[in-house]
């Protein structure tokens, strides 16, 4: 309890470059951790609602060809979606410095972008929860670059995002052909 009373008199006797990157990363941290938070409720969520979905279409396969394509179609949406969130979920566990945010989060925001616009015919709420992650990492990653000068390549993350929403597609695409063998599945885009 003292040393809580204690910081912000320390905070006014630091020099005041000091003082404002303490400033700035106890404004990061929330938002890192109101990320996270979200991210972890987003795939529980998309878990839940992909268990469903298999369910049905297990129960549906014999039926009405249109309904059985849209049930698996949503299946794979889903797949896709909680493979890349899972993916997003572990970055985020593994950032625990800030100075590796640039490195670590420019990545997921094209990511979470290209998923969010995938879900928004079908999962309204999903996108609208993954533009407010976007948002959040990046203005995590904007404030954390400006503390510690780093420059982020965007091309090249934007290559690797676009290689994380392929893989999820492939391995999407496996796992739906594995259960439904009879049916023709072609890859849709994404993002």
């Amino acid at each position: 309890m003292q040393a809580a009373a204690r910081a912000p008199s320390l905070l006014l006797h630091q020099e005041p470059a000091a003082r404002a990157a303490a400033l700035r990363t106890r404004a990061i941290l929330p938002r890192l951790d109101l990320a996270r938070g979200a991210v972890g409720g987003l795939l529980s969520s998309m878990r839940r609602e992909r268990d469903l979905v298999r369910r049905r279409n297990a129960a549906r396969a014999p039926g009405p060809a249109r309904a059985a394509r849209e049930g698996i179609e949503r299946e794979m949406l889903l797949r896709v979606s909680v493979h890349v969130t899972r993916h997003m979920q572990r970055r985020l566990a593994r950032l625990t410095l800030l100075r590796r945010a640039p490195e670590v989060l420019p990545p997921m925001i094209p990511a979470a972008r290209g998923l969010s616009s995938a879900l928004h015919a079908a999962y309204p709420g999903y996108s609208a929860l993954l533009c407010e992650v976007s948002s959040i990492l990046g203005s995590v990653m904007a404030d954390s670059a400006s503390m510690t000068g780093a420059s982020c390549d965007f091309g090249r993350h934007n290559l690797e995002s676009a290689a994380l929403l392929d893989e999820a597609k492939l391995i999407a695409c496996s796992k739906l052909s594995e259960l439904y063998p009879n049916l023709a599945l072609r890859i849709q885009d994404t993002g």
